[in-house]
């Protein structure tokens, strides 16, 4: 029974490891990291097309349009990100102003 489990867990971590989503999003994390936000949102939306619920790639996909100025779009993705348990804390206080900017509050 133990072979079977190395075997399982050895399975696993490489498919985890080589898997399309977990390369975008340090691709994306990388651009993000190094304030290259315009070449990060493509690889954050890639992510998100194998895994609509990634908070991560949500989160950092709103602060990229935030970044770039295009509050329409992060407002969008900050209420996909308040959707999901587990958000930044920051992220209600980003969706709030990104609705201001979008004048759709006083």
């Amino acid at each position: 029974m133990k072979p079977n489990f190395f075997f399982f867990f050895l399975f696993s971590f490489f498919f985890f490891l080589f898997s399309p989503s977990f390369s975008q999003i340090k691709k994306a994390n990388d651009h993000f990291q190094n304030y290259e936000y315009s070449a990060a949102i493509p690889q954050y939306i890639k992510v998100l097309k194998h895994e609509d619920k990634n908070l991560e790639a949500l989160q950092n996909l709103a602060h990229c349009y935030r970044f770039i100025g295009d509050y329409e779009k992060a407002e969008i993705f900050y209420a996909k990100a308040l959707d999901i348990p587990g958000y930044e804390p920051q992220i209600p206080l980003l969706y709030g102003k990104m609705l201001k900017a979008n004048n759709k509050v006083d």
